[in-house]
């Protein structure tokens, strides 16, 4: 929270630098904003950092926690989005020089800091209570928010009121001094209210790894003021203009003599867009800059765009699309294969932070076609990635990312490799079609290397040919990281590995059409669709998995517990194994449906429908595979253990404690399936013609619908 402060602080005393009608050159308020020349606001970043890497911390709790860089970006994050709720993401024009309205914006920057601070402590105070011991328990601390037990915030928010009504913002066109969401306003105070209220909500849920719905938590109502399943940070990135100089580059009819200052050509004098990205080797971008390519195609000719610049959390950098033109970075590599050792992996490497990549295609990958190395805090939306010989994005030591709305496709290996990575999110993406004729497929997505907090949201598997899954909360296999760092050796020296991913979700995905191939080297007995796989502290929640061989798994990591200890050189073969086994632990799959799995199994064997299978060292390790629905007209069968352990009907499966209160049915009356907390996600029965809407389900023939409101129970309608 000192971090927020110190934020809020600088844009307090930013707005109140512009009070004055006389003085010199203002820098934007973009950059007035986050002026860090003390050096304030680095030492409490970190700070951050040393807490959140101390004692009380390591190794992390099973829940309520996030990565340091995560937790200092959602601080900054806050106070920033409270400045866009307030005057708009443009803020740089609308906050001016002297007058009325100069003195009314800091007047509403400090009383919506006071309004944050004090729902902050709220959440903080409950935090500490033994209530808030459980997942559960923590997030309903959310609810003394809303509550105000205190009665703080009323008394805040009786100070706002006399603010706008007989304050410093009495008698102004609120339009103009503070135009951001709530301009117009009938009741400007609890517009601005519902905003805050929509900030303090989305870092807590950043910070804490709540799942909270904070849509119904600013307004009571699910109306999509507050949605979506990213934090606030990304949300600023995207919608804050360029703040600096934007530089042109057009394919067509650019020239890297001219300035790249303008996107037309022909204008003469040198002024007019690059040919190609080459001209910025000479010039670096800062905060606020941005690269706005038009229509074509740019030739890497295997040279790296290395993007080792950082914007800041008002004015991030940005590549894009120009007006939503056609653009394609290609890399110029063959595809598949590895390059030579002394040539660039990837086409491009993004190592800074606060960068946005917007409506870019990038093909011709050798082995990498984006590696987020080191980076932080950045978004890539809307790109379309074309190959990579081993993956089409890797992420590696990066912190605090969002993929949002991108494309995948004709990958040779993985889609997305998100290897030693914090706080990641992938929302709402589209993986298909996978290119299998150079390499033996293997997973879409998976998540390794001690990765923690990632969450994928609301994407798309179709089409595809895996070994192991089309997502994967975990890895294949446990592997050493940041040279044994992800062992850990007690007072006694027995050494134990860290699990290969923890809190991992993944909620609202539907995976569709997926085949396994068992000849690939790296099929095993625990292949499916979605697969929870070594992972701790873990869920999978609301997803759908239509046509899939074997829909749903739980295992162990492949490997064996030979002797590694930290020190030891696992690059001399024999010295030590750095492949372990790890169980999942913490593990719970609920709320999916599968639907008309195909009638194969793994290594073959007598036709059936095989839905689920789990690690046979479940027993202790609070694994819950529960409320499932299973959509097929052929018997399941359901397994724990081996390939070679027996086949499970579904009595049998329950009676081992897995799926009590999950239902089958034939494929011809595949259930809605509707779960409040994941935002009423619409799961329709193919073929017929269901309605949905937040009054009423109506269906076109009277058909048995199963409605899950926390478990109500079976409805028919007609």
């Amino acid at each position: 929270m000192s971090l927020y402060k110190a934020q809020m602080r600088q844009v307090v005393k930013c707005l109140k630098s512009y009070e004055s009608a006389g003085g010199g050159f203002l820098v934007p308020a973009a950059w007035c904003f986050t002026d860090d020349a003390s050096g304030h606001l680095q030492r409490r970043e970190e700070r951050v950092t040393r807490r959140a890497e101390g004692k009380k911390c390591s190794p992390p709790p099973p829940f309520g926690t996030s990565g340091a860089d995560n937790i200092s970006a959602a601080a900054r994050a806050l106070a920033i989005g409270a400045v866009i709720e307030l005057f708009s993401p443009g803020f740089s024009d609308v906050v001016s020089r002297g007058g009325a309205d100069a003195a009314c914006r800091t007047a509403l920057g400090r009383q919506a800091d006071k309004l944050l601070r004090v729902d902050l402590k709220t959440f903080r105070s409950c935090a500490k209570t033994p209530a808030a011991g459980t997942r559960l328990g923590l997030r309903s601390c959310l609810d003394d928010v809303r509550s105000d037990p205190t009665g703080n915030h009323a008394t805040q928010m009786g100070k706002l009121s006399a603010l706008l009504a007989s304050g410093k913002c009495a008698g102004l066109d609120l339009g103009a001094a503070a135009p951001g969401r709530c301009a117009g306003a009938f009741d400007p105070a609890s517009c601005i209210e519902e905003r805050l209220r929509c900030q303090v909500c989305r870092y807590l849920d950043a910070v804490h790894d709540l799942g909270a719905d904070c849509d119904e938590f600013d307004d009571g109502a699910a109306n999509d003021t507050c949605g979506a399943r990213y934090p606030q940070i990304f949300r600023n990135l995207l919608a804050l203009p360029a703040a600096g100089v934007t530089y042109y580059v057009s394919d067509a009819c650019g020239d890297n003599a001219n300035d790249g200052l303008s996107p037309e050509c022909g204008q003469g004098g040198g002024h007019g867009p690059w040919k190609d990205l080459t001209p910025l080797d000479s010039t670096p971008l800062g905060p606020g800059d941005a690269v706005a390519l038009r229509e074509g195609v740019y030739h890497m000719n295997r040279q790296l765009l290395d993007v080792d610049v950082s914007g800041s959390p008002a004015a991030p950098i940005r590549f894009y699309a120009y007006q939503g033109e056609s653009v394609v970075i290609d890399g110029d590599w063959p595809a598949g294969g590895s390059p030579p050792p002394s040539e660039p992996k990837p086409v491009i490497r993004l190592a800074g932070k606060y960068l946005v990549f917007d409506g870019i295609e990038i093909r011709g990958c050798y082995e990498t076609c984006v590696l987020i190395h080191q980076g932080a805090r950045s978004v890539l939306r809307g790109v379309r990635v074309v190959g990579g010989g081993e993956d089409g994005i890797k992420t590696s030591h990066a912190q605090t990312d969002l993929i949002l709305e991108s494309e995948f496709t004709g990958f040779h290996n993985e889609a997305v490799d998100v290897w030693h990575s914090f706080d990641f999110w992938l929302v709402g993406n589209d993986f298909h079609d996978n290119d299998t004729s150079i390499r033996s497929p293997s997973t879409t997505v998976w998540t390794k290397g001690g990765s923690r907090n990632v969450y994928f949201y609301d994407n798309r598997f179709h089409d595809l040919t895996v070994a192991e899954h089309a997502l994967m909360l975990g890895g294949c296999c446990w592997q050493n990281w940041d040279d044994i760092g992800g062992l850990v050796q007690d007072k006694n020296g027995v050494v134990t590995p860290q699990p290969v991913a923890r809190q991992v979700r993944a909620i609202g995905n539907v995976i569709e059409d997926v085949l396994i191939d068992i000849t690939a080297p790296d099929a095993h007995a625990y292949s499916s669709a979605l697969g929870v796989t070594g992972c701790h502290h873990c869920e999978a929640r609301g997803n759908r998995i239509d046509f899939a061989d074997v829909p749903i798994s739980v295992s162990a990591t492949r490997g064996t517990a030979q002797p590694c200890y930290p020190g030891a050189d696992c690059q001399v073969p024999g010295a030590c194994s750095c492949q372990w086994t790890v169980e999942p632990e913490d593990v719970e799959v609920s709320d999916n449906i599968a639907l008309a799995p195909n009638e194969t199994a793994v290594g073959g064997g007598a036709p059936s429908v095989r839905v689920a299978a789990i690690t046979d060292a479940y027993a202790g390790r609070s694994i819950t595979i529960d409320g499932n629905g299973y959509c097929t007209d052929a018997p399941p069968t359901f397994r724990i253990g081996p390939a070679s352990a027996p086949s499970l009907d579904l009595a049998s499966w329950q009676s081992s404690g897995f799926d009590a209160a999950s239902l089958v049915l034939p494929e011809a009356r595949c259930p809605w399936f509707i779960n409040p907390r994941i935002g009423l996600a619409q799961w329709g029965l193919i073929g017929e013609n269901y309605a949905l809407d937040t009054q009423q389900l109506a269906q076109s023939s009277a058909q048995e619908v199963w409605l899950n409101v926390e478990w109500t129970g079976v409805f028919t309608l007609g």
